[in-house]
């Protein structure tokens, strides 16, 4: 699995798919988290990069699906009242 996390933008992209607004709770000083399958790094924005064999966001993918579930209820509903209208 290939994520990248990039908490200024509040995006987070699992296998190329990318979701707007994850709140993801990383520190201010973190440019991106990059993570290939079972590693990855942690790109900071003083430049320093650290690599990592634990996922730093554990439940990342949970916040993933649980914002993509909520823009979906969202175009469900906006399409849902242009329909009735």
């Amino acid at each position: 699995m290939k994520i990248s996390i990039i908490p200024d933008d509040d995006v987070v992209v699992i296998d190329n798919e990318a979701i707007l607004g994850v709140n993801t709770g990383v520190a201010n000083d973190i440019h991106a988290i990059q993570w290939l399958d079972n590693s990855g790094h942690i790109e900071y924005k003083d430049k320093r990069v650290i690599n990592v064999t634990e996922l730093p966001i554990p439940d990342i993918v949970d916040k993933f699906n649980a914002r993509k579930a909520e823009l979906v209820a969202e175009l469900v509903e906006e399409t849902a009242d242009k329909v009735v209208s």
